[in-house]
């Protein structure tokens, strides 16, 4: 529609009456044109705010029903189908694997109760307690692996795997310096207890796994780094940068003629725990699930490797890479999302109340 003339009123009083009538209806009849155009435009906006607001609706019933088909439809998994002893029975012929495992956790596995930190224990377990050649125990261990990985696929398909459908993992713990230092300095103890003290602070002053810790020398020292290859990787050579302090502590226990024990480590390691006072309460359970140990029930070797890292990142100074090569990973990354266990940002307060030269 053509906008509104614009009038002057210089020679209005020479114009005819009857002119100025007619001139003053048109103008009015323009107004009430764009009167009606206007409430048409509102309405119009109206009749489209109602069509996104149905469109809207309708796209969260969709969602509710593709929700609800979806959870009718859950896929069925392989452990949901067979006990742990069934499913290891069709997928393993190597029945002495299951033997072994059941010896190690003193009930029948299930699903349940096989853990990470179980399988970490076992496979340490199966080396130095079953009488098993190290070829053969890691072959053990990956056919164990594989087949709890199984049961973690879709019954139907065993192509992929639904790591979505797995329970949320329990929380990691780490030690402060001045905690392995308690069990560090921990006097009066048998020949079994010496043992387990000496390769836990191994791990922990070195940042390795327990089954690398008894094969450490002094001739892995060069100059102020400890060099070596893991047993599990073998591929990736570790350094791990020494002060005085700590290469003379290392060369110390090195030199210690302490034999292995037969005893279980890990209960040998709670005793020294529970000893030395480490028995305040810690929550490690899930977000829907909170469980409450005492600290000494849940210490590991694998503690002492996950402080290392976590006293390196926050205390020690070296830069990413130095703690990545530290422990034997390609990348920091690694590094920091499976050992660093507190992420906190970190005061100067408490990097003073925390230093010590033989640990960090």
């Amino acid at each position: 529609m053509e906008n509104l003339a614009i009038y002057t009123t210089t020679q209005m009083s020479q114009l005819d009456p009857v002119e100025l009538f007619r001139e003053l209806q048109r103008v009015k009849y323009q107004m009430k044109l764009l009167r009606e155009e206007r409430l048409e435009n509102r309405s119009t906006i109206r009749q489209q705010q109602n069509t996104i607001s149905n469109q809207a609706r309708t796209i969260r019933e969709l969602n509710n029903e593709t929700i609800k088909l979806l959870k009718e439809q859950k896929p069925e998994l392989n452990k949901d189908k067979y006990t742990f002893e069934q499913f290891f029975n069709m997928k393993c012929q190597n029945r002495t694997i299951f033997k072994h495992l059941k010896t190690f956790m003193k009930v029948k596995p299930t699903w349940e109760n096989l853990t990470t930190e179980k399988l970490e224990r076992f496979s340490v377990w199966i080396r130095s307690n079953a009488g098993v050649k190290e070829s053969s125990a890691a072959n053990y261990i990956i056919q164990l692996k594989n087949v709890i990985k199984q049961g973690y696929f879709n019954g139907a398909d065993t192509s992929v795997a639904l790591k979505s459908i797995r329970p949320a993992k329990e929380k990691k713990i780490w030690l402060r310096p001045s905690e392995l230092r308690l069990i560090m300095d921990c006097d009066k103890l048998d020949a079994d207890e010496r043992y387990v003290q000496k390769m836990f602070i191994i791990c922990a002053l070195t940042g390795c796994r327990i089954i690398d810790a008894p094969t450490l020398k002094a001739e892995n020292i060069d100059g102020d780094t400890l060099r070596y290859i893991p047993i599990k990787t073998n591929r990736k050579e570790c350094f791990i940068p020494l002060s005085k302090k700590k290469k003379a502590k290392l060369l110390e226990l090195f030199s210690e003629g302490v034999a292995p024990t037969k005893k279980d480590k890990h209960e040998l390691l709670k005793n020294i725990c529970e000893r030395v006072g480490l028995t305040h309460k810690i929550d490690i359970g899930t977000p829907n699930q909170p469980k409450v140990e005492k600290i000494c029930d849940i210490v590991t070797f694998h503690t002492a490797r996950r402080s290392y890292a976590t006293i390196n990142y926050r205390y020690s100074g070296l830069d990413e890479r130095q703690q990545a090569d530290a422990m034997g990973h390609t990348s920091f990354n690694q590094t920091y999302e499976t050992y660093i266990i507190d992420k906190t940002p970190v005061s100067l307060q408490e990097k003073t109340d925390n230093y010590d030269e033989l640990f960090n």
